[in-house]
């Protein structure tokens, strides 16, 4: 079978390079807000889209969310949220991290394109450097644009210098998926299981730009 050339990687983060969030951890949130575990959960989920899209900073997501369900949290407990949800989601997959790094070390271009809110986007890239060795970083907050918009897709192919159907696409989530596909990418959605790459090696051919 003739595998597919591919010149541009573009990878999620959220259960893609990071893992799932710990339920315990997500039951410690709940805690520290004052919230039943049923009804922080649907509030914390629903109120995200704002925060991704860089319409709110985390002190004002926190206060939405208090609102929302009735809590009462105040700025030292904002701040504690705050920290609890980047431990929730600084949990980085090594491996799959190692795998895209090593994309990256054959001279292919890889970028990251993620649904990502203030404080831990910039945990990630500029404390951790978690991304140091990718092309571009494309997070919703920074372009007021959040998948599966098809215009945050755009901004992330333009900074790699990449045209769709050259690029490959990993993505956890449906729509997401769904938008890329729609837009001429190879995409393929991320469910957790061991393989993925492996499938994606036996299915793609990554071509190095020329030197």
């Amino acid at each position: 079978m003739t595998r597919q050339p591919i010149r541009a990687l573009l990878v999620d983060y959220g259960e893609v390079l990071c893992s799932a969030p710990d339920p315990a951890a997500f039951e410690r949130m709940a805690r520290a807000a004052g919230v039943e575990l049923e009804l922080f959960g649907d509030a914390y989920w629903r109120l995200r889209p704002s925060y991704d899209r860089g319409e709110l900073d985390g002190p004002a997501y926190w206060r939405l969310l208090a609102e929302d369900t009735g809590a009462e949290i105040d700025a030292g407990r904002t701040a504690e949220l705050v920290e609890l949800d980047i431990g929730l989601w600084s949990r980085l997959d090594e491996r799959k991290l190692e795998w895209a790094n090593g994309v990256a070390a054959t001279g292919v271009p890889v970028g990251l394109l993620s649904n990502m809110v203030l404080e831990i986007g910039l945990h990630l890239r500029d404390t951790l450097r978690a991304f140091a060795q990718f092309a571009t970083v494309t997070y919703s907050f920074e372009v007021g644009l959040a998948k599966p918009d098809p215009e945050i897709y755009h901004r992330a192919l333009e900074s790699l210098g990449a045209l769709p159907h050259e690029t490959l696409f990993i993505d956890d989530r449906v729509p997401n998926v769904e938008s890329a596909h729609a837009l001429g990418l190879h995409a393929h959605r991320f469910l957790g299981r061991d393989g993925l790459m492996e499938e994606i090696e036996r299915l793609y051919d990554f071509v190095p730009a020329p030197s």
